[in-house]
């Protein structure tokens, strides 16, 4: 997924040899004509309808549809880095420094509750079998961590 586009790829598995990596774009849409993702609970529970602008729309499976519809299905608050207060930058950085050396820059979303979500991506390292790597963690208006215990219901919201 990226800002502009939905990409549905294939990788091909090899069992003898799992980081090979030969992955093939099946289809592709650009993310305007994208009306809608709806998660749906078909034969094996991770589905998902994608209605289109035209009103057309397909079902997909996914592994983890979690992930791949979390930007899709309600509209992101996204916030730009160089807006977040000296504290929140702070914990930002010190939590992208402790994945993989090479991530992407974070992702910093406003959830409805306040809190705000911090996504890092490794698109560098991809397997085969689950694609890329990320991590996640919420952090309060000042810049803490919050534990999942303290998680309001709409830190778990997609």
């Amino acid at each position: 997924m990226t800002d502009r586009r939905l990409v549905i790829v294939g990788f091909p598995f090899s069992k003898k040899d799992e980081s090979r990596i030969e992955d093939e774009v099946l289809w592709q849409v650009p993310r305007s004509a994208i009306d809608r993702v709806e998660r749906r609970d078909f034969k094996s529970g991770n589905d998902m309808r994608i209605v289109f602008t035209d009103g057309s729309w397909c079902r997909l499976r996914s592994l983890s549809r979690r992930s791949l519809t979390w930007p899709l299905i309600a509209p992101r608050d996204y916030i730009p880095l160089d807006s977040l207060t000296s504290a929140q930058w702070a914990t930002v950085e010190a939590f992208a420094a402790t994945q993989h050396p090479d991530v992407e820059p974070p992702l910093v979303m406003r959830n409805a509750c306040g809190c705000y979500r911090v996504l890092v991506m490794d698109q560098l390292t991809v397997d085969a079998d689950f694609g890329t790597t990320e991590w996640d963690m919420t952090m309060d208006a000042n810049g803490v961590e919050v534990e999942p215990v303290a998680f309001h219901p709409e830190d778990f919201a997609d």
